[in-house]
């Protein structure tokens, strides 16, 4: 269960990383006001190309799949974690204000 785990695990960092990688390739041609994407570009093999090609046709549909379950599971975390901080420097606060006002009356 644990090598399945780390597979698909390794499999969606798999497709970020081609996912960011496009993404530069992007920015790359529009800066350069090149219109053909990076992989198409004479510097490189065509080995390269093919596996850029295949790597990237089937990480479009892990990256459909993930997108929203882990938009749904990331966005939950920090929402925790910003309420604990707020009760906890509240109760901060509350116990300050309680320790001043018992220690100067």
């Amino acid at each position: 269960m644990a090598d399945s785990d780390r597979l698909n695990e390794l499999r969606r960092q798999r497709t970020l990383i081609a996912d960011h990688l496009a993404w530069i390739d992007r920015d790359i041609a529009k800066i350069t006001k090149i219109d053909a994407p990076a992989d198409r570009l004479p510097s490189s093999k065509p080995t390269q190309r093919l596996a850029t090609r295949s790597a990237e046709a089937e990480t479009t549909g892990q990256i459909n799949e993930w997108s929203e379950e882990d938009l749904e599971t990331e966005s939950q975390i920090p929402k925790t974690g910003c309420w604990l901080w707020f009760a906890a420097v509240i109760l901060l606060g509350i116990g300050a204000v309680v320790l001043f006002i018992t220690l100067n009356y």
